[in-house]
Order: structure tokens, then C-alpha cells, then sequence
């Protein structure tokens, strides 16, 4: 690739994941770059980028937000082309989508598609996903799926998969953008994203291998996956953007394989972790595709092989703490399951907690729960309004134990947590409610009164030293 001195651009999303990646690389390659952030005063959205190589005189920030034209507008003038990675990403539970999801990822995406016509920019190069290319249930099973696949609609709606559908929404809305607007545009559609991390927090993949080094499958175990390097990534924007003949959407993944395949790669390269095999069954035909992405090759990307992706991965998340702090870190679905082989509590045990609605009622708990008053900001209004927990909200009185028994373990298949007998979030919450700002992967951390692999980060002894430690208010 030629050098592309003075040429201004302009990054959303610039202090993510991927975003850090590739503002990094433009500036290597002469770029003046315009990147977005969330918190102009926040340093853990700039800093690092402000210590790039070329930043002090190329580099200039822009506070953004998706659904304020002006911000954008503010951000986008003055250049000649620009990268849209700004999206907001929930993989966990959704309460709202509409507002959580859906409209940020929509209207953001036409508002800087807007923005940029109305500012002569000469090429958008939009970030979508391999999500908006699965799940595809009606795809056939014995072809390898590629840019022409698009993922369900309504699928995702009935299985309230919400980010999947706000990238599928948002992907398809660019297109046609673009063709009533004659606006240049081109698609890159990462897959699973990994390797070597720069902003100081930990994003959705990441946390993935994470997971599986401290032997937790949760919910992944019977998927298949794009595995890519994020320097690739990063890489595979450039190129579609500076060449103009690359054209609609490109794949972007190493390989695609099943979630098994990969986990057993993870566990053969790092024998020092207990990493989970998944067993056969859940592995239906390795399905694994080296000409996924033909046309980012076919454009000169030499991809990084899974292997090299899964040692970057594992060395950074080493050398930023996160692989140290693995069992601060721990699901509390985790630690359930941890209470319950050291403690031998059964699964009918568990199951007959779950329906402790009775006992509740009576007040037998009363004398054992300090209720804690806070206050909580309604989603939906956005008004704060004072809360008191005083009652196990875990107990489900409309349930009972035959239909327990039928549901399969959530977080280890082989143990006894389902998602009818796990603790819920309220412990976790309160602990939570104290460090979310603060991101509590990002920054150190410390338990206290408790085993970490039982009880995790969480506990108010835990919360004090978190506080003091990282200077939070």
C-alpha cells in the first residue's frame, strides 16, 4: 500500500476495539485522521490513541454522539473519506432493543451516511458484521455461507437475538441509502474479532476466550464462528477503501468453523488453562471454509492464521491483567457450579431453593437479609427513582419442580446450574452498580471475605478495596 499523505478521513467509533486498530494503522500510513469518541474528558476513550505515532499533529478527536446530527456533522467536515465503525454492542440481555440497539444502530448509520453526502465525502466505508450475515436457519446446511447469505429477520425477532438483527437493519438501510442517494459506499463483515488488545477494556470476543480459559462454555458451544485477527480487520478497511474497485459487502474471517473446533484449538495451545472440550456431539461436521472471504483476498489480505490469533489473543489479554484476573472475572452461573461440587449440593437441591416462595412469605429469611436502599434510573424514562431490596428476587413462585428438571444446565454441561435455579443479578448488581462506569475489567481488581471462585468479584469487602484501590467515587 502507497503512503496516503495529507489525505484527511474520518473514523467513528474510533476508541473501540477495532477502531483504535485502525486508527493507528491510517496514521502509520499518512492519514490526517478525524476519530469520534463517546467522552472527550474520559481518558480511557483517548489516551491511548493520543499516544499513536503521528497523533500530536495528525490526529483529531471529535465527541459524537449517533443520533446527534450536528456531532457528526462536526466530525465529518473537512474530509475526503470516512470509516463508520460506531455501533453500539450488546451480545448479553436486552431489555429495551428498540432504544438499546435498533435506533442507534439504524439511524446513526443514515445519519452519517447523510452527513457525508450532504459533505461531498468520495467513499463510506461502513462496519457491519458477520452477524448480518448469520444466523441464516434457512440457508443450506451443506454450503459454505458467504456475502450473499443475510441473516433471518425474523428469526432473530423470535429468538430475541438483538444485535444480529440491528446489524442486518442497519447494513440493509446503508444499501439503500446509497443507491437513492448515488453515495459510494462498501461493506467489511468481520467475524469473531481477536488478538491484541489497545483501548483498556475488554470487548464482547475477548471476553469469549477469556471465558474459555477459566473453563466456561455458556451459551456458545453449538455455534460456528469467523475467527479474525483485528490487525486484519483494520486492514481489510483500508483496502476497500482504497481501492476503488472493491465493491459491496466482503466477508472478512480467517476461517469459518464450529465453536468446538476452535475451543479445542484454544485448549491444545494453552495446556496451562483449563480449557473445556466440547464432546462430539455438539460438533456437527467441523464445517471449516479457507475461501470465506475470496474477495479480501483477491484485494492482497494475507490473513493470520487461527493459531497466531489465538496465542495474540492470550498473550494480551496476559500482559493487560485480564488473563491474571481470570477468576475475579468468573459468571456467577460459574460459581454457582463451583459452591455445588465443593459443597455437594445436588441439582434437585438447587431446584427446590428455586421454589422457596412459601418460606419467603412467612418471613423465615427476614432476619437474614439487610435490605439496602438505593436508586435505580428507569431505562425507558431515564428518571432516577429510590428502590429497596429487601427479598430474594431469585425465588420463582410460578414455577415448579417438574419443569425445573427439564431444563438443561446454562453454563457447564455436565453440571447442575440452570437458568431456573442460578442466583440472580441482584448481588452482582449492587457491587456493579459501583464500578460499571468505571468498567471493572479495565482497571484492577480485588476481592475480600471470600474465595474468588466462589463468590467472584462480588461482596461488599470485595467492592471496598475495588473502590479504594482504582480512585472511584
Amino acid at each position: 500500500m502507497a503512503k496516503r499523505e495529507g489525505e484527511v478521513v474520518c473514523v467513528t467509533g474510533g476508541s473501540g476495539y477495532i477502531g483504535s486498530w485502525l486508527v493507528r494503522l491510517l496514521l502509520e500510513r499518512g492519514y490526517t485522521v478525524h476519530a469520534t469518541v463517546k467522552d472527550l474528558k474520559d481518558e480511557k476513550e483517548t489516551k491511548h490513541l493520543e499516544d499513536f505515532e503521528g497523533a500530536k499533529s495528525r490526529l483529531r478527536l471529535f465527541q459524537m454522539d449517533l443520533l446527534n446530527y450536528d456531532s457528526i456533522v462536526t466530525a465529518i467536515t473537512g474530509t475526503t473519506g470516512v470509516f463508520h465503525l460506531a455501533s453500539p454492542c450488546i451480545v448479553d440481555e436486552v431489555r429495551d432493543p428498540e432504544n438499546e440497539l435498533l435506533a442507534p444502530a439504524i439511524k446513526g448509520t443514515i445519519n452519517v451516511l447523510t452527513a457525508a453526502k450532504e459533505l461531498g465525502v468520495g467513499r463510506v466505508v461502513v462496519t457491519s458484521s458477520i452477524s448480518a450475515i448469520i444466523p441464516s436457519p434457512n440457508w443450506p446446511a451443506d454450503v459454505v455461507k458467504n456475502e450473499e447469505c443475510w441473516s433471518d429477520e425474523e428469526y432473530c425477532k423470535q429468538k430475541g437475538v438483538w444485535y444480529p438483527l440491528s446489524k442486518t437493519l442497519a447494513e440493509k438501510a446503508a444499501w439503500e441509502f446509497a443507491k437513492e442517494k448515488n453515495l459510494d459506499i462498501v461493506v467489511v463483515n468481520p467475524g469473531t474479532v481477536m488478538g491484541p488488545i489497545i483501548p483498556p477494556k475488554l470487548n464482547a470476543s475477548m471476553l469469549m476466550i477469556l471465558r474459555l480459559l477459566q473453563g466456561c462454555t455458556e451459551v456458545y458451544e453449538d455455534i460456528f464462528m469467523g475467527s479474525v485477527h483485528v490487525k486484519d480487520v483494520a486492514l481489510a478497511h483500508i483496502l476497500v477503501y482504497e481501492n476503488r474497485s472493491a465493491t459491496g459487502r466482503h466477508l472478512c474471517v480467517e476461517a469459518i468453523s464450529h465453536y468446538g473446533d476452535f475451543a479445542a484449538k484454544v485448549a491444545d495451545l494453552c495446556p496451562e488453562y483449563k480449557v473445556p472440550r466440547l464432546p462430539k456431539d455438539t460438533q456437527p461436521g467441523l464445517l471449516r471454509a479457507k475461501d470465506a472471504s475470496k474477495k479480501l483476498i483477491d484485494l492482497g489480505l494475507e490473513f493470520i492464521p487461527m493459531e497466531q490469533i489465538i496465542r495474540d489473543s492470550v498473550e494480551s489479554l496476559k500482559s493487560k491483567g485480564f488473563a491474571q484476573a481470570r477468576d475475579y472475572l468468573l459468571p456467577m452461573g460459574i460459581t454457582s457450579e463451583n459452591v455445588a461440587e465443593r459443597y455437594g449440593v445436588t441439582r434437585q437441591e438447587q431446584d427446590q431453593s428455586a421454589r422457596a416462595a412459601a418460606a419467603t412469605a412467612s418471613g423465615k429469611f427476614r432476619d437474614e437479609i439487610v435490605p439496602v436502599s438505593t436508586k435505580i434510573v428507569d431505562p425507558k424514562t431515564g428518571e432516577e427513582k429510590p428502590v429497596t431490596i429487601s427479598v430474594d428476587d431469585g425465588i420463582r413462585p410460578n414455577t415448579n419442580l417438574t419443569d425445573l428438571a427439564k431444563l438443561k444446565p446454562a453454563f457447564n454441561k455436565n453440571g447442575s446450574t440452570t437458568a431456573g435455579n442460578k442466583i440472580v443479578a441482584t448481588s452482582k448488581l449492587f457491587g456493579g452498580s459501583i464500578l460499571d462506569q468505571y468498567n471493572a475489567s479495565g482497571g484492577l481488581l480485588a476481592t475480600a471475605g471470600a474465595d474468588r471462585k466462589v463468590l467472584g468479584w462480588v461482596g461488599w469487602g470485595g467492592v471496598e478495596k475495588n473502590t479504594y484501590i482504582n480512585k472511584i467515587k
